[in-house]
This record gives C-alpha cells, structure tokens and sequence, in this order.
C-alpha cells in the first residue's frame, strides 16, 4: 500500500506518521496539486491514475471532499488505484465542503466493537512540510482571494510559509510574492476564466528558494504543460 489511508491526528494528513515526516526530510519532492473537482470524481480519480504514483505527495486545495471520500474507498476495493495514491495526502475544507467526511471503517467486520465508520475531518488550511519547505494551503474563500491577494499573502507570511497554494477562483496562475510562490492549479472540471481543466505539479529542492511548477492542461489524449497567465493579471 502507498498510502496508509489513515489520518494523521496532529497533521490531518492522509499517510503514516513515517511517510509524514520522511517527506518534511526529503532531498526532492514532486508533488501534485488539485482543486476545485466539485463532485468530478471520475477526473479526480483519472489524474492520480495519470500520475499519482509518480508524486511523493498529493495537496488538494478544496470544493471536493467527498471526491476525497471517493478516492479512499476506491483505492480500498480497486489494488490498481491503490498503488497510484502517493504516500502523503493533504487536503483543506473549500466553501461547498462540510469540514468532515464518513468512510467505511476496514477493520470493523474483523473487530465489530469498532465503530462501523471514520469520520475524516477536513481543516480550513494546513501547513504541510516538504524538503524543509513550509507550505500553507487553503481554500482561499476566507480570505477574500476573489478581491484580491492581500489577506490571504498576509496569512502565508504570518505562517512562516514560502509556498502557499489555493483554489476557489477556478483559473489557474502562479507569481511570487516576495520570495513566496503563490499557486493555483484550477479547476480540472470547472475551469473559468476561458481556461482548459487543469492541474499542477510542483517539484522541490531541499535548500532551494526556486521552485518549478508545472500546470497541466487536461487534454483528450494527453496531458501536456500549459502557461497560464500570471496571476498578477488576474489580482490587479
């Protein structure tokens, strides 16, 4: 198995305690970023079958938590998909979500004094640690990030973060701030703004300020890089 499918209590990541902290030490990561799948659990299961098992990490940024759902409890009956999860899986709550979510409980037919489901919970933001890089997620919709970037690049700095990536708008852009990559990888079934279903991948080097970042666009027979505008074009 990849993924331990289990919820760490401190981080509320999906991965063992082992995994969490091997990425956090890691040299090189390559993580995939999503959001915004909005019930699409077809394409959200698609990307990570697409390149899932290639990535050391997967940061979904919000609006689909019951593909979340849908995600594990594919992975549990289909060994094909299980083997696509990346180890480490984080995810923040965006304004369509609940905050929780139920799965079947795996172990309850062989311990029936269990309960018979998990409740996952889904926090608003998350601070995830990747090659000793901090980065802060959210959603991005308390921040008022459709009115611009400033609440939500404050929140970043005030969490000591120098990746920060969010959802919400639907379009997909990157730009620094300062020395802080800010990224959204779109809507892979949604996308506005004129743009294709996309996703991101973000790969990083221990002790390295730079960052590359992919956004993919989602096309009918293959996925391919895509340069969206900068968001400062969308911000200002």
């Amino acid at each position: 198995m990849r993924n331990s499918l289990t919820q760490d209590k401190k981080t509320l990541l999906l991965g063992s305690s082992s995994d969490i902290e091997a990425l956090a030490n890691k040299e090189k990561a390559d993580i995939l970023v999503v959001s915004d799948s909005h019930g699409d659990s077809i394409m959200f299961s698609t990307i990570l079958s697409h390149c899932g098992k290639d990535c050391d990490a997967l940061l979904f940024c919000g609006d689909g938590e019951k593909d979340i759902a849908s995600m594990i409890e594919k992975a549990r009956n289909e060994k094909s998909f299980e083997d696509c999860l990346p180890p480490v899986i984080g995810f923040v709550a965006g304004n369509t979500d609940y905050g929780e979510f139920t799965i079947k409980n795996p172990d309850y037919i062989k311990a029936p004094s269990t309960p018979p489901r998990l409740v996952i919970k889904v926090p608003g933001t998350a601070i995830i640690v990747a090659c000793s890089h901090r980065i802060f997620m959210a959603h991005g919709h308390q921040y008022g990030i459709n009115g611009g970037p400033k609440q939500f690049i404050n929140a970043a700095r005030e969490n000591n973060a120098n990746i920060a990536l969010y959802g919400h708008t639907h379009v997909a852009g990157r730009d620094y701030y300062g020395e802080t990559l800010f990224l959204n990888p779109g809507s892979p079934s949604q996308p506005r703004g004129g743009q294709p279903p996309c996703y991101a991948r973000l790969k990083i080097n221990k002790n390295e300020i730079g960052f590359t970042n992919i956004i993919y666009q989602i096309g009918a027979k293959t996925d391919t890089a895509w340069q969206p505008p900068s968001l400062r074009q969308w911000w200002f």
